[in-house]
């Protein structure tokens, strides 16, 4: 790390090298983590978050938001992954139980087993995410949130000027506002009408007042893409109908989830609307499959079955979001254990 390496504090914060911890146990376990055996190490974080942070005390939070050792919050559970334990092992300070990390999921947990590309390079090229459940290119954007309990925003910061080349990525003054994310825009902000497992502060989208992609709220709820829309009736002399423009990319929304006995599939069920109850739209095998029914246009698409039943909850921080009151668990220190 020679000098002029890392970023200043002073407008837009541009690095001019990566650096990485590679050791043998951290080196092998980032490669496993991204599922990339050419990776050369665990990314380090370049910018500091200010003056009296210490650069290099965290992990790169481009390519490791949400893990317990990323230098800010990620908007999102967070999750301690064997790469830490790894580096607390390589220290020579520590024996680790490795089997003590959180379980992770792929879809569910940043950028985990999301590839060399994932890991290396720029979060928006061309115009395009290199993932888009995590990068987005438009404040407008929507998507569902990765552990897919809630609808998310864009999180897009205007400024007076266009960002340097490296960070440049939509060819316009818009970019993230994270120094640390290098500026890369993401699903940051959490719509809190829109919490699939939360029936008492949600509301349908894309109108408030009425279901047109019969969504259900409820504790089994669960977030998926779609399109799925029918009018809706309410009497005989009053039919709430929808505009096509409105469903012309697909939306977030929340339906009931029923995962099967072996968690390989799950039955995704919609509202009647305007009756009670909830309709079955069908069973999901597989991550894209799109499901209908009779009467609709449009159609929801499958997440894989291990995004909604096969999820694990985190075992040594409180996992829930902010905004859900719960008592936090107590700490675990099982994880780890100092030489004597």
């Amino acid at each position: 790390m020679g000098p002029g390496c890392l970023a200043g504090l002073d407008g837009f914060r541009v690095p001019s090298c990566v650096v990485r911890v590679s050791t043998p146990t951290v080196l092998r376990e980032a490669r496993r983590h991204f599922a990339c055996e050419s990776l050369g190490g665990a990314e380090l974080e370049n910018q500091d978050t200010d003056e009296c942070a210490i650069v290099g005390s965290h992990w790169e939070q481009r390519v490791f938001n949400g893990e317990v050792m990323a230098a800010v919050g990620g908007g999102m559970s967070p999750y301690l992954s064997r790469v830490t334990l790894a580096l607390f092992q390589d220290s020579g300070w520590y024996q680790v139980n490795f089997s003590k990390a959180d379980a992770l999921t792929k879809g569910v947990h940043w950028g985990y087993q999301q590839g060399c590309a994932f890991a290396t390079e720029k979060c928006i090229s061309d115009g395009a995410p290199l993932w888009d459940r995590a990068y987005c290119t438009s404040s407008e954007d929507t998507s569902c949130s990765l552990d897919r309990t809630r609808a998310m925003g864009c999180e897009m910061a205007n400024f007076d000027r266009e960002p340097p080349s490296v960070f440049n990525y939509l060819g316009r003054s818009e970019a993230g506002s994270l120094p640390e994310m290098d500026y890369c825009p993401t699903y940051r902000v959490r719509l809190t009408n829109r919490v699939c497992t939360d029936e008492s502060v949600s509301t349908p989208a894309p109108y408030t007042n009425i279901n047109i992609m019969r969504e259900v709220f409820g504790t089994s709820s669960r977030c998926l893409m779609g399109t799925l829309r029918k009018a809706i009736q309410a009497n005989f002399f009053q039919t709430y109908y929808y505009k096509q423009e409105d469903f012309s990319r697909a939306l977030p929304a929340c339906y009931k989830m029923e995962c099967a006995a072996d968690r390989a599939s799950y039955v995704v069920k919609a509202s009647m609307e305007p009756g009670p109850g909830s309709r079955e739209l069908g069973t999901c095998w597989s991550s894209g499959q799109e499901l209908t029914a009779d009467g609709f246009e449009g159609s929801v698409t499958c997440a894989a079955p291990e995004e909604i039943c096969q999820v694990q909850p985190a075992n040594h921080v409180n996992a829930r979001p902010p905004a859900q009151k719960s008592t936090p668990p107590a700490a675990s220190a099982d994880a780890v254990q100092l030489y004597q």
